[in-house]
């Protein structure tokens, strides 16, 4: 299964799975989610691709709490796997662009990430109402927020995860080799990428690959699935 992020629309995500034959890719989710004050997509859509097709599949734009506005939204699908079914989110939280007054403007792009990843958690368990064989969960994609860095040290996104019982894999791995977006100028390395799942075993250890496709390594791992 391929979980994307930073993707332009349905007609590339079909291209997408026309070149990654003979693994014959399905488009289970491709969102459309507009952009600033227009009417039109935006370039940055996230979407869902798999081998099996989905129990159900769709995108959602996250909710407005206050002044906290998180741009775009998550892709969700449930696909079947024998006797399991497995619950996958494709996420791309608010970039750490700032304009005018960077600390308010650092902690609103903070407050806006931890609201998606609330939305997650509470999607999530509202899920195994609808979905019977429901037993795993997996969360990844651009979450733009580093453990390793001080400017993120108060932020309570990846905690929200692991107190709702996910487990992120790359933990595990040293710091240089957990870095998914290698840094630039004044920015440092960072890990921004994560795959965090809940009910699932890994088989072997999560692989960071580097590629010139993108500014951000893809991520990758293997799960074992629920008996």
């Amino acid at each position: 299964m391929l979980v994307i992020q930073e993707i332009r629309d349905l007609k590339t995500c079909k291209r997408l799975a026309e070149a990654c034959l003979p693994l014959n890719l399905e488009v289970l989710v491709c969102s459309a989610f507009k952009e600033g004050f227009g009417e039109s997509p935006g370039q940055q859509q996230v979407a869902i691709l798999s081998k099996s097709s989905a129990d159900g599949a769709w995108a959602e734009k996250w909710k407005t709490v206050g002044v906290v506005d998180p741009p775009r939204g998550f892709a969700f699908a449930v696909i079947p796997f024998e006797k399991a079914q497995i619950a996958v989110y494709s996420v791309h939280l608010k970039s750490n662009l700032v304009k005018g007054n960077s600390d308010r403007e650092n902690q609103l792009n903070i407050l806006k990430r931890e609201l998606a990843a609330e939305q997650v958690v509470s999607h999530s368990t509202a899920m195994l109402k609808d979905y019977s064989r429901l037993s795993g969960f997996i969360a990844a994609g651009d979450f733009n927020t580093n453990r390793d860095q001080d400017l993120f040290v108060s932020e309570k996104t990846l905690q929200t995860f692991k107190e709702a019982g996910y487990l992120d894999w790359s933990a595990a791995l040293p710091r240089k080799e957990r870095v998914t977006h290698p840094g630039s100028g004044k920015y440092p390395d960072a890990t921004f990428d994560y795959i965090f799942s809940k009910g699932l075993k890994q088989k072997g250890a999560t692989e960071i690959l580097h590629t010139k496709v993108s500014d951000h390594r893809p991520v990758t791992c293997e799960f074992e699935l629920p008996e």
